[in-house]
């Protein structure tokens, strides 16, 4: 064993109380879900689902994931309609609210009817006999398809909102700087938000779109001034409609509009975000008339190219996140996340480290951030393959090694809830026996020359001379000392004493341990 009962003493009330002003929250991670997706664009479930999750392939597959199995299975093959070609494919997927009953969904693709691709919303229904299956024979274009003259800016994500109307993002239709004007044109679709009422006869116009009757606009735009809104996400509480508009060459935007108010002009081509881009055809900077972003980021310091919109977290396992607008960037993979109070951004924070840790989990360009039925997030790893849900932390994420001795690297590994003062079980493996082992505690950790990983607390506790025998287990009592939030955050990690090391030490890996009620 570790020396226990002294340990117990000192990792006691007073001793981590002395931490509580430098304690953060971190009260949530990412799982890998599956690695069986191809070019994953998009991610949604039927409402109330608690088993299924669908995702789209760029290359015109629907897979269906089923949790309590953890298998993957193919929902609806349209492959051989679909063009694919650079920003084309199958981009978007939303289930009718009304699923459980009617079966249908809906899918946001471009066809190969023409070199470019052709953008189109189609209606499909679930088979009559088998429901994790859709029908192919099913489908009924509800919108389009709408001639292209190039592959890119297509966007294509779409979603209903709880008014129980299809909202379409759709892009301006390329090439650079929106060359004949279509965002800021009425009369052209493209560089939109369209809507639409499902349940309408065609062409399913809701007669409370801002432009039905205007013979100067079309009656579907709802919102306009977009470049490639490639992602958007509308709040299941509130109805607010937030848009990720990948930039040209300087900002990364996210737009908000508030539910019900409509139109909004966000300002493409004339303006890239906050900037003014001084284009024929714009008004005067001085008096623009559009609506800025809630957010906007450039290009420097390795931020990225394009963002990849998000949605505003609604469901239960999170409560600290409830409220919080969350999005990533496609060719740096970090994720942020943000309030907005009053119009205004709020309590902005990056998750990357949280989500992906050093742990041989990453993400490889993020293409969409989705929702379960019950409104859980799920990140899609585009060139990976993969899906990883956003999970909370309750006890212990391993976290990489950082320095292995003459006899390879210690393991360390925890079990137990850190709720309320219950035990937990920490084990130590791989050790050398009959040597001294450092246990550090701290709050924070920093990556040292030799090797990453390695914590280095400030403040630290360090609890030293602890024999180890090569494998034992250390009990640790008493982790929830009075004056500490009801949230907080740990690293773990063993030192041992190896004299054939580098530095005459082996240190295992490090354990983020993380409470949360």
């Amino acid at each position: 064993m570790l020396g226990t009962s002294t340990t117990r003493a000192l990792l006691g009330m007073a001793a981590l109380a002395s931490l509580a002003p430098c304690v953060s929250a971190q009260t949530f991670t990412s799982v890998r879900v599956t690695g069986q997706m191809l070019e994953p664009t998009a991610l949604a479930a039927p409402t109330g689902e608690t088993d299924r999750i669908f995702v789209t392939s760029k290359k015109g597959t629907v897979k269906l994931f089923k949790s309590s199995t953890g298998n993957v299975t193919e929902f609806l093959d349209i492959k051989d309609d679909v063009f694919t070609g650079n920003e084309s494919g199958l981009l978007g997927i939303a289930f009718h609210p009304d699923y459980a009953n009617n079966g249908k969904f809906y899918l946001s693709w471009t066809t190969n009817d023409s070199i470019n691709g052709d953008s189109v919303i189609s209606q499909f229904n679930v088979s009559a006999t088998d429901p994790d299956l859709g029908d192919p024979l099913s489908r009924v274009d509800i919108w389009g398809p709408l001639p292209q003259v190039h592959t890119g800016h297509k966007s294509g994500d779409i979603e209903f909102g709880p008014d129980g109307l299809l909202y379409f993002a759709l892009g301006d239709g390329g090439t650079s700087f929106d060359p004949f004007h279509n965002a800021q044109n009425l009369l052209d679709p493209r560089g939109s938000i369209l809507r639409f009422d499902v349940d309408l006869p065609f062409p399913h116009i809701p007669p409370t779109n801002p432009f039905v009757g205007d013979p100067n606009a079309l009656d579907e735009i709802y919102h306009y001034g977009v470049r490639n809104p490639y992602r958007l996400g509308i709040d299941d509480l509130t109805g607010d409609i937030w848009i990720g508009d990948v930039g040209q060459s300087d900002r990364e935007e996210i737009n908000f509009a508030p539910a019900g108010v409509a139109p909004i002009n966000f300002g493409w081509r004339c303006y890239e975000g906050e900037i003014c881009t001084e284009k024929p055809g714009c008004p005067d900077c001085a008096t623009p008339g559009f609506t800025e972003p809630v957010h906007a980021y450039n290009h420097d310091f390795g931020f990225g190219c394009a963002v990849i919109g998000g949605t505003v977290y609604r469901g239960d396992a999170i409560p600290a996140m409830q409220g919080r607008y969350i999005f990533a960037e496609h060719c740096t993979d970090h994720v942020w996340s943000f309030e907005l109070v009053g119009g205004v951004k709020t309590d902005f924070r990056e998750h990357t480290e949280e989500l992906f840790p050093d742990d041989g989990t990453s993400l490889n360009s993020c293409s969409g951030i989705g929702y379960d039925g019950v409104g859980e997030l799920y990140l899609l790893d585009f060139f990976g393959d993969e899906i990883f849900k956003i999970v909370p932390v309750i006890g212990f994420k391993p976290l990489s090694g950082a320095l292995a001795g003459t006899n390879g690297e210690p393991v360390l590994a925890g079990s137990g809830d850190l709720i309320g003062g219950q035990d937990v079980t920490l084990s130590l493996s791989s050790a050398l026996a009959n040597s001294a082992a450092t246990l550090v505690v701290g709050l924070d950790r920093a990556d040292l020359p030799f090797k990453g990983g390695v914590i280095v607390p400030d403040p630290a506790l360090f609890v030293p001379g602890l024999p180890t025998d090569g494998a034992g287990t250390l009990d640790l009592v008493g982790l929830w000392p009075v004056g500490l939030p009801p949230e907080f955050q740990l690293y773990l990690q063993f030192w041992v004493v190896d004299p054939g090391a580098p530095k005459g030490l082996s240190a295992s890996n490090a354990l983020l341990a993380v409470t949360a009620p």
